[in-house]
């Protein structure tokens, strides 16, 4: 015991009966369960849409929430957005991810046909003119 202390140990197991258990002290100790995937089914798109949408014209941005980046697209016809995680805003990362966007876009039958972005996306056109 300490001197000159009126705590003692019935005290503090009535505080843990009032409180509960020290919510601070099990964060470290217990341990993350593994979560269910999330599966997605593609549906048939809409009778017509290729015909009329088939040549997409995408804009593109670089979006920083809460200090991650992302690199996000819209198509202007058909309004669908995506937005892909990325490490750092290197010509090679989002050459990458403007890649995968695309491939996206062309696993459903549609043809990108151009790529608007802003000032950031400069060197991202001398790479692909290169090619």
């Amino acid at each position: 015991m300490i001197p000159n202390f009126p705590v003692i140990k019935a005290d503090i197991i009535h505080a843990k009966d009032i409180f509960g258990t020290d919510i601070g002290s099990l964060e470290g100790k217990t341990t993350h369960k593994k979560t269910n995937r999330l599966h997605t089914l593609l549906e048939d798109l809409p009778t017509g849409m290729l015909g009329r949408h088939g040549n997409v014209t995408l804009e593109t941005n670089i979006m920083y929430m809460n200090q991650i980046l992302f690199l996000i697209t819209i198509s202007r016809a058909i309004h669908f957005f995506m937005a892909e995680l990325i490490k750092n805003e290197k010509s090679a990362t989002i050459a990458t991810a403007l890649k995968q966007a695309i491939h996206a876009y062309h696993r459903r039958g549609f043809k990108v046909a151009q790529i608007h972005g802003d000032g950031k996306f400069e060197h991202i056109k001398k790479i692909w003119t290169c090619q």
